[in-house]
């Protein structure tokens, strides 16, 4: 978190060192996310679908910030182990503030990382045993990190391709592939 802040401050600074060159930009993306839990001895796996607004400013021509919120736009049937379970998991709710450094590969084409802090809600309902109904939902937050491109279409528009580690720990993995269109200002 420490990290998260001092790059943040640095991305400040160079803001005002450079207010010229500042961009705003708004991108919706959609994205199949891969959805992996391990606990009490089993896998839990599913791919539910997120839809996603970013908005971003560019600090600087290699340096922007990015807020980003995402809602379902499709659940999963969750698989136990390699089996099908009765139920349905979906994305509840994500937001994300992230450092993003980037190049011009070329006039039109632009690679790029990120870096930051997301936050992400599952929910997760179903039959359980005895056939009783069961619902409850899965929260975690913490640092997310990704790479992407973008290619220009024109001068206000563009396509977007991005890969981000949601959630990267021990019991589990959360990451996917997010195909978006962005209008530059």
């Amino acid at each position: 978190m420490k990290t998260l802040v001092k790059a943040l401050a640095v991305a400040t600074l160079a803001a005002t060192a450079s207010a010229a060159q500042a961009q705003l930009y708004g991108e919706i993306g959609y994205t199949p996310l891969k959805f992996s839990l391990a606990a009490a001895g089993s896998t839990v796996e599913a791919s539910p679908k997120a839809l996603g607004l970013t908005v971003g400013y560019d600090l600087h021509k290699n340096v922007a910030v990015e807020g980003l919120v995402a809602f379902n736009a499709g659940d999963a049937t969750p698989t136990d182990s390699g089996l099908t379970v009765s139920g349905k998991l979906k994305v509840s709710n994500a937001y994300g503030l992230f450092v993003k450094p980037k190049v011009m590969l070329g006039a039109n084409l632009e690679v790029s990382a990120r870096f930051g802090y997301m936050s992400t809600k599952f929910d997760i309902s179903g039959t359980g045993p005895a056939g009783a109904n069961v619902s409850t939902s899965i929260s975690d937050n913490g640092f997310a990190y990704g790479v992407g491109a973008r290619y220009d279409l024109g001068t206000h528009t563009y396509l977007a391709v991005n890969y981000t580690s949601v959630y990267n720990k021990d019991d589990g993995k959360v990451n996917g592939f997010t195909f978006g269109f962005g209008l530059k200002y």
